[in-house]
């Protein structure tokens, strides 16, 4: 690692003009995440030709930073309307929009915007100091290692549906098979498309959590005219309180910070599956913590 070239990027990324590109891409991105069916990657191809034109360091700075912005702002709407701004958000609704019911908005908004920042951190002097030897690793991945990858994701939603095993199983097939539907990668065969060029690539899974999501708390709200507005007074928690309650929970912090940096060496798997596998050990970790507790009591 030739730390003198760290020392030159350091200094050039706090140039005023990086941090007005910093600023601007984390302004852009926070509106592109936080609107339900924009994501981070669409976010990121919508502005890269008015990138051409800049200074190569500019511009990268500037997608980098709609990227990661985009990424955390998914939660806003995740929490607030019960409806993912990214894919990567789905996990964020299983918590954050009960809280919200609660009247605890603010303090769940904090805890994301920390712990966002918090593995964002951590993941970037990850890519800093283990970027070669990661790069080895993934290209280390072949068709046994991406077939246990598949068996690993279904073991997840195994354990996410312990409650009801039996919907959890049928999910997860449903899922499978509607993976199967557009164009055979390898022998280019389609599948399930019916004729129409729209399916050819598949089923876009912004589409898909739109109607998973979004159409239902849509036709919630309409059923359940002003049940928002009268969910009770709403509490309000600074951004130190949160600061302490995830330092509370560092470890976790950091075992999640790890989980993200580990799948995403792997290539093809992404946000999404990383914040599932996440939130998956949480729970078990909050259920470990709780019987402790009580053996204790």
């Amino acid at each position: 690692m030739n730390f003198s070239v760290i020392a030159s990027s350091l200094g050039q990324a706090f140039e005023p003009g990086m941090l007005v590109m910093v600023l601007v891409g984390t302004v852009l991105g926070v509106i592109v995440g936080s609107l339900p069916g924009l994501t981070s990657t669409m976010g990121v191809a919508l502005l890269v030709p008015f990138t051409f034109g800049m200074n190569p360091a500019m511009g990268l700075a500037l997608l980098g930073a709609i990227y990661a912005s985009s990424s955390y702002a998914g939660s806003i709407s995740a929490i607030l309307l019960n409806i993912p701004g990214t894919p990567s958000n789905c996990c964020t609704l299983l918590d954050g929009y009960p809280m919200t019911k609660k009247g605890q908005a603010s303090r769940a908004i904090a805890l994301s915007t920390i712990g966002s920042a918090i593995g964002g951190l951590i993941s970037v002097f990850a890519l800093l100091f283990l970027a070669p030897p990661l790069a080895i690793l993934a290209l280390e991945f072949g068709p046994q290692e991406y077939f246990v990858m598949a068996l690993f994701g279904v073991a997840i939603i195994a354990t996410l549906s312990e409650k009801n095993l039996i919907k959890g199983v049928i999910a997860g097939i449903f899922g499978l098979l509607l993976s199967i539907v557009g164009m055979h990668p390898i022998t280019g065969e389609a599948r399930f498309t019916f004729d129409l060029p729209e399916l050819f690539n598949g089923l876009s899974l912004v589409t898909a959590l739109i109607g998973l999501y979004s159409l239902p708390e849509v036709v919630s709200m309409l059923k359940e005219k002003g049940a928002a507005a009268s969910s009770g007074k709403v509490e309000v928690s600074g951004i130190f309180s949160s600061m302490k309650e995830l330092l509370h929970y560092k470890m976790l912090t950091l075992r999640a910070s790890i989980i993200g940096i580990i799948i995403g060496i792997v290539p093809g798997a992404g946000q999404s599956i990383a914040s599932f596998i996440a939130y998956d050990d949480a729970r078990k970790s909050s259920k470990k913590t709780r019987r402790i507790r009580d053996r204790m009591s």
